[in-house]
């Protein structure tokens, strides 16, 4: 685009985004990323960083909504230099905003935004983080967790660390929503932080599998796994998490249950069957062995059978030497299947 016509576009941008209706200044800000890609760095800093600033401060909320939801496409075409320079202290403002759409808007684009941002630059935003755990409005607090997840590849020790507590207030919520991302960023912070983290986290972990709710529950089997596996620490599995783990046998909720059988084959590969033979199977063998209820007898089943997918033919034989005459007295259709699953595995 030659220089004439970067500069009409410029001016009709400036005239849009100073327009008396609200509606054609939400119409400017939805262009200029797209302009912004054709400008050069000091065209951006001398031209279109002023109409940034200036929809910060706009009174019309829309108008500041849509800069919070462009505010990521924005800096991708910016650049790190300005984004750094400018843009991160900006876009602070914006997370502060009186508006609860705004804010709940800039926290979505704040997981892309990040990664447009240099990593020592995080501490700008981390008050920020903090404070948005804590927000009274829960579209804001449900999406903090997938902010702070997002986070952990690319912050330093000392950052994370300082998150945790936020971490926990976000378990600790009553919202079963901001439980959940929670629970999910839990497991992520799992893979950097230490092994103390999972002694501070457990006591959130054992609520989140009390829950009423069955979501909760599902994150919580599914953080539990996720954390198993990131540590690989079979002593520390078995005294804090295991007895959590095998919860999900009896689980009212059939997704939970389902989450729990389908995450026995990721278990048994981070412990390299030692957990399969030491502790799985023993269980599951007595379960299904023994007159317990029909729910966790094919929970059981189905568990045996996701467990089968990690061993030989001649393994299976060896240890899952299950008697099926007290099932065949009392099958149902459901224990058929199971039943003929395992059998044709054999």
């Amino acid at each position: 685009m030659c220089i004439r016509d970067r500069y009409m576009g410029m001016s009709v941008l400036k005239q849009l985004s100073n327009d008396e209706q609200d509606s054609v200044r939400v119409i400017a800000l939805d262009s200029l990323t797209q302009i912004a890609k054709i400008l050069n760095k000091d065209e951006n800093k001398t031209q279109t960083l002023p109409i940034i600033i200036a929809a910060t401060e706009d009174k019309s909320w829309r108008v500041r909504l849509a800069l919070a939801k462009n505010f990521a496409g924005i800096a991708e075409a910016f650049g790190k230099e300005i984004t750094d320079l400018s843009l991160i202290q900006i876009f602070t403002t914006i997370l502060r905003d009186v508006e609860n759409d705004v804010k709940a808007a800039a926290v979505e684009s704040l997981s892309n935004f990040i990664n447009m941002i240099s990593p020592d630059k995080l501490s700008i935003l981390l008050p920020s983080i903090q404070a948005l755990s804590k927000d009274s409005f829960l579209q804001v607090r449900s999406s903090v967790g997938h902010v702070m997840a997002s986070l952990i590849s690319i912050s330093n020790k000392d950052v994370i660390t300082k998150l945790i507590p936020n971490l926990f207030d976000l378990l600790d919520d009553e919202d079963p929503n901001v439980k959940v991302s929670g629970l999910k960023a839990s497991a992520k912070f799992a893979q950097v932080a230490s092994p103390d983290f999972v002694s501070n986290l457990l006591p959130h972990i054992r609520t989140a599998f009390s829950s009423s709710k069955w979501r909760v529950r599902l994150a919580g089997v599914e953080a539990l796994v996720d954390i198993a596996c990131a540590y690989g620490d079979i002593n520390l599995f078995e005294k804090t998490l295991e007895p959590l783990y095998f919860q999900y046998l009896t689980d009212k909720a059939h997704a939970v249950r389902e989450l729990g059988v389908q995450s026995v084959p990721k278990l048994i590969k981070a412990f390299n069957k030692t957990w399969l033979n030491g502790n799985l199977l023993p269980r599951l063998n007595d379960i299904i062995a023994k007159d317990f209820t029909y729910l966790l007898k094919i929970t059981a089943l189905y568990s045996l059978e996701a467990a089968t997918s990690v061993l030989k033919s001649d393994e299976i034989n060896d240890k899952i030497p299950v008697s099926y005459t007290h099932l065949r007295a009392h099958e149902t259709p459901e224990h058929l299947v199971c039943r003929l699953l395992l059998e044709k595995k054999k």
